[in-house]
């Protein structure tokens, strides 16, 4: 099923389809483009199950170095063979020779679609609860195709540095409060990105119906369930 930025069901294919699987697992499709960003799920039960259900990946995006995250299993599960990896520099020599390192800045060129690699970090006055990643070791992404810019913030707090992205059409935010900012620091960042629509992930410990009452005016809150996809136009 597609679900349009105003909540409504379409059967059509999408010319830039944004799917969640799990956790912060995002398929974006392209035209004949397929990119997987972060495929993993905690504890990794019913991984093998997920896998099957998705398009092979021409291009995977890896925001950090965790085990739920940077697993070369894993990324030979969802992707074709070939396919090239981008993640950070503390991933190296978990992800095989496919691998390209990417830093904050970074800009890499597949077919058409730009991917730029932006900070994802914890910072100390931030709502999440437990520090685990540091300014310039892990990533998000944003994703250029087709005049539509897809942002996937990694785990990270609330930064400064997510308010001069530029145009942001769909911003993935994790609202989850442990590893990660929750679901009322992501609704600042909402206001600080100003992206068309907001979609909540890493929500393992948060509701995301609550991100998006929090929302409210600031943008177009979506929530996906598993396997749903937004379609951006």
């Amino acid at each position: 099923m597609l679900i349009t930025p105003g909540g409504h069901s379409i059967w059509q294919v999408a010319p830039l389809e944004i799917r969640w699987i799990a956790h912060s697992w995002f398929q974006i499709k392209v035209g004949s483009t397929t990119v997987h960003i972060d495929p993993s799920i905690l504890g990794f039960k019913g991984l093998e199950e997920l896998a099957k259900g998705v398009k092979k990946a021409d291009l995977v995006l890896i925001t950090h170095h965790h085990a739920d995250h940077c697993r070369e299993e894993i990324v030979n599960l969802v992707s074709k063979k070939g396919a090239r990896v981008l993640a950070p520099e503390a991933c190296a020599g978990k992800l095989g020779e496919r691998m390209i390192v990417m830093k904050p800045g970074d800009s890499y060129s597949h077919r058409g679609m730009v991917i730029r690699a932006v900070h994802a970090y914890n910072v100390p006055e931030g709502s999440s609860t437990v520090k685990a990643h540091k300014r310039g070791e892990c990533l998000g992404y944003l994703l250029t195709a087709d005049g539509k810019t897809v942002y996937h913030a990694g785990d990270t707090d609330l930064i400064p540095e997510m308010g001069s992205l530029g145009q942001v059409d769909a911003a993935l935010l994790p609202i989850g409060g442990t590893y990660t900012m929750n679901a009322e620091e992501a609704a600042e960042a909402v206001a600080k990105i100003k992206p068309r629509v907001a979609v909540p992930m890493h929500h393992i410990d948060a509701e995301p119906e609550d991100f998006a009452k929090m929302v409210g005016k600031k943008a177009r809150a979506v929530v996906l369930r598993q396997g749903e996809s937004l379609r951006l136009a």
